[in-house]
This record gives structure tokens, sequence and C-alpha cells, in this order.
């Protein structure tokens, strides 16, 4: 019997040990968000940041979930009317959940990667740097204005994640790719008239975000 116990006891801590340990970590990246639309001319080369908390918990040997809560700072430019280029941001909460299938077992401090999936929400406003808003700067070709964009533009989108997730002790590297399945522009007003003099607004079913982003974890437990 005694040994029966200490077989099990055994068998136990090698499940646990022989995947990713739970815990709690810190993480911080930087993002590039690209707005894909014919609604207006975008400079889609801006770099912003996100930085938030999560929860790691192993599935099994090589299964692995992490569980996030970021604020995302994700600019963007648009070429306005007067062919000035204008700085706004997707300044948003955002949470998620992704899975990692580890090609190499994880074992504490040793090195182990795998590809990862999932799919995020972002909760915020379409904004500017000074929080001022007109609806006399228009952006070409739809026409869309400023107060619209601010107003108008969807506030909850959701995305889907591929990347690739890597390990060593308690520091993780996460390059995610965030295709956008929300069309941002779904319900903006725009000031275009078609020929026989009505307007043309509400029917933008375009405006879809990707974003590309490099992400650093530091885990603070490990249970």
């Amino acid at each position: 019997m005694k040994h029966f116990f200490l077989g099990n006891l055994l068998f136990i801590n090698c499940l646990i040990f022989s995947q990713e340990r739970p815990g709690v970590y810190l993480f911080t990246g930087l993002v590039n968000s690209s707005l894909k639309t014919s609604a207006v001319e975008a400079n889609n080369s801006e770099v912003g940041y996100i930085a938030g908390m999560g929860y790691i918990l192993g599935h099994n040997k090589r299964l692995s979930w992490q569980f996030e809560l970021g604020y995302l700072n994700s600019p963007i430019s648009l070429k306005a009317n007067d062919e000035q280029f204008y700085k706004y941001s997707f300044a948003n909460f955002q949470s998620g959940v992704y899975l990692t299938y580890n090609i190499i077992e994880p074992d504490e401090d040793k090195f182990y990667f795998g590809p990862q999936i999932g799919m995020n929400f972002d909760f915020g406003k379409f904004s500017t740097q000074d929080s001022s808003y007109s609806n006399s700067k228009l952006f070409l070709p739809s026409g869309i204005d400023e107060l619209s964009l601010h107003e108008d533009v969807s506030n909850f989108n959701t995305n889907i994640v591929f990347g690739l997730n890597a390990t060593f002790n308690r520091f993780k590297l996460n390059v995610r790719y965030s295709i956008g399945l929300t069309d941002i522009f779904k319900d903006v007003s725009t000031t275009n008239y078609t020929e026989y003099g009505a307007q043309d607004g509400n029917i933008l079913d375009e405006g879809q975000i990707n974003t590309i982003s490099l992400i650093l974890t530091y885990k603070l437990s490990r249970f």
C-alpha cells in the first residue's frame, strides 16, 4: 500500500511538472496596426504599444492557455481634405485568450516554443491626441468627418490571432498577427451624395484593422 501511494504521488508530480506551470505574468510590447479600407487614405507605418497582465495555465504536456487583459494604444494617420495627415489612436482595452502548442515539451529552466492561435476583443474609441473633434475636417474619398470617426466607428472589435510563442524560465516572447473581423465603418456617416442628390451615408461595410505585435512577458509567480 505504501508503494502504491508513493507511486501515485510520483505520477501526479510528473504530470504537474511535465506541463507548463500556471502563474500570473505582466507583459508589454510594440504594435503596428493597418487599416484596410478604401474609404480613407491611411498611413499604416505608425508604431504603438500594449501593456497589461495575464494568467497562464498548462493544459497537458504540450498545450497551454494564456488569458490576458491589457491596454492598447495603436496610432494610425489619416489624410484629410487639406492634404495633411492627422494622427489618431485606437486607444482601448483588450482582452484575449490564446492556445499554444509547445513543439518542445515544457520543462523548468529550459527553452521551449510553439505556434499559437486565439481570439481577442478590443473595447474603446477612435480618438485624437488632444480630444478635440471637428465635423468640417473631411477624409476622402468617402467624405467621413472627424466627429463621425470618433462617435460612430465601432468601439467593439473582434480579432482572430495567429502567432508564435517562445519561453525560457520566467520569460515569454510572443509574436502575433491579428486579423480584424469587424467592419469598423459600418455605422459611420459620410457626406457624399449620389447623382440623384441622395446622401450615401451608412453604407461603408468595410474597415478592418490588422495588427502585428511583439510582446514580452515576465511571470511573477509559478504555482
